[in-house]
């Protein structure tokens, strides 16, 4: 545990396991194994499983863009955090990012009034037939076709 809050403490920053078992006096094979252990993983791949968690975090709550989350979290290189990122979550950096859009489109479609074009410019897509596109790509149909399936069914059901 006392490990773990000292890489949380150090999330910013580009630490070694040299530094981790120096600042947190453990030897590096008992280390590993106790990472190994409770984890499943190293304590250098727990440490980027850390930071990657923290960058979703960021990006959930559009404080930063990929380079600003890269240099934040202090990557050498915004190339490195995209291998990171990718080997952590199983996609690209701008696929998350495009599924954490279309998720929220499809709530906003649900539960919302609002229009294509304004669900268009509140997710950032570059216009609207830019959005019906992949929206249609990635969910089977289009937006208002999902919007008169889908609308508010959630809720009416709770309301039964």
């Amino acid at each position: 545990k006392r490990v773990i809050a000292y890489m949380e403490d150090h999330i910013r920053e580009n630490i070694t396991l040299c530094d981790l078992c120096h600042d947190n006096m453990i030897g590096r094979s008992q280390l590993q194994k106790i990472f190994q252990e409770q984890h499943q993983c190293g304590a250098m791949d727990f440490f980027s499983r850390l930071k990657i968690a923290y960058a979703r975090q960021l990006i959930r709550e559009n404080q930063m863009n990929f380079t600003q989350i890269s240099e934040f979290l202090g990557y050498s290189s915004i190339h490195y955090f995209s291998r990171q990122f990718k080997k952590e979550m199983g996609i690209s950096f701008s696929q998350y990012i495009l599924n954490l859009k279309i998720d929220k489109a499809k709530n906003l479609l649900r539960f919302s009034e609002y229009s294509i074009g304004e669900i268009t410019y509140y997710l950032g897509f570059s216009n609207e037939s830019h959005f019906i596109q992949t929206f249609q790509k990635r969910v089977g149909e289009t937006p208002n076709r999902y919007r008169r399936r889908c609308f508010r069914m959630e809720w009416e059901l709770k309301q039964n």
